[in-house]
This record gives structure tokens, sequence and C-alpha cells, in this order.
């Protein structure tokens, strides 16, 4: 039997640095909001912010993927 870990709830704070770091990634790439990479870039965001990450600047660089053959 599959169990799934319970939800997690983003307090305003949290939500808002997420957006940040989405946000500058996208405007650094020039990346569209609604394209591939940028669910690549929202992944790497939540799965870094969970696993304790809550640095402005590293959540950046760990969510910044490269587009290259492989990611």
């Amino acid at each position: 039997m599959r169990t799934q870990e319970p939800a997690k709830y983003f307090d305003p704070a949290e939500v808002a640095l997420l957006q940040d770091c989405f946000d500058s990634i996208l405007a650094r790439r020039e990346m569209d909001r609604t394209s591939e990479e940028a669910s690549f870039v929202a992944v790497a965001l939540f799965k870094a912010y969970g696993s304790g990450v809550a640095e402005k600047d590293v959540l950046i660089q760990l969510a910044d993927i490269p587009n290259e053959p492989g990611y």
C-alpha cells in the first residue's frame, strides 16, 4: 500500500518568497511562465524549499536549471 505525505500549507511569507524566486529566474532567462521549463523551475523550487532551504539566493541557485538535454 502506498502512503502519501500530509499536505503542506504555506503561509503568505513562504508563498511570496517562492513566487519572488520563480519570477526572478523567469525574468533572468526570459522564460514564459507557462512553458515546460518554467514547470521544472517551479518543481525544483518546491523540492529545495521542502528540503529545508529557505534563503532566497540559494533557492534561486538550486532551481535555476539549465536548458540542456538530459534535464
